[in-house]
């Protein structure tokens, strides 16, 4: 789902994205009033507003004395479902498009097909939730709750158990959108990647951040 070997046979840095945030904005203005919990039963799917997102963020360091920098990269290219049965999340997986990561570095992103996440060859990430998520303390419309939710992640042909903490919430509108952002520590040796020294160049960490921004709608 999005961690990628950042840097690979590169040596210049770029800009890197911003960690994930929730926006200022919520969904388009309505008549809908978000009131409770159980207003949000049913099946979700992707708001197409190309605000959702999966990306990576690394550290890579020259081997020389020049500093460390942090590398980022995303994709919007997405497919993701939520159900929701009462107060439980019980259902929710999410497909990202690793041959559509841009890192702002085309080189660095053409790299990848063939190296560190070969994604020629592994196309995609699928994270799926493992176990049910209870909502029954979710805060009032627009405020923020934090959940720990287990499931497994398939990423460059392994599949491994991965726990992530994130951020939701359920902005009022016509239609409603709950909001989900968070970030995760993952090693990469779980999914086969070896950290690279790149010809004495450079030295890139041996875990990297699995970030991501999901905005769910009614289906």
């Amino acid at each position: 789902m999005g961690l990628v070997l950042a840097g690979y046979g590169l040596t210049r840095p770029s800009p890197p994205d911003p960690v994930p945030t929730f926006g200022a904005g919520g969904s388009p203005a309505g008549t809908y009033g978000y009131d409770n919990v159980d207003q949000l039963s049913g099946s979700w799917i992707l708001a197409g507003d190309g605000e959702s997102y999966v990306g990576y963020r690394i550290d890579v360091k020259p081997v020389d004395l020049a500093p460390a920098y942090t590398v980022t990269g995303r994709t919007n290219a997405l497919q993701a479902f939520m159900g929701v049965s009462g107060r439980d999340v019980s259902n929710v997986a999410v497909e990202a498009d690793l041959t559509r990561l841009t890192s702002g570095d085309p080189e660095r992103d053409v790299a990848l097909r063939t190296r560190g996440l070969e994604t020629e060859r592994f196309p995609k990430a699928v994270f799926v939730l493992g176990t049910s998520v209870n909502l029954s303390t979710i805060p009032p419309p627009s405020s923020e709750a934090t959940f720990h939710v287990v499931g497994e992640l398939r990423l460059h042909g392994k599949v491994h158990a991965l726990e992530v903490d994130l951020k939701a919430r359920v902005i009022p509108g016509n239609p409603p959108v709950v909001e989900v952002i968070g970030a995760q520590t993952v090693r990469l040796a779980d999914f086969g990647i070896d950290p690279p020294n790149v010809a004495g160049i450079l030295d890139v960490k041996d875990t990297g951040v699995l970030e991501f921004k999901l905005r769910f709608l009614h289906a």
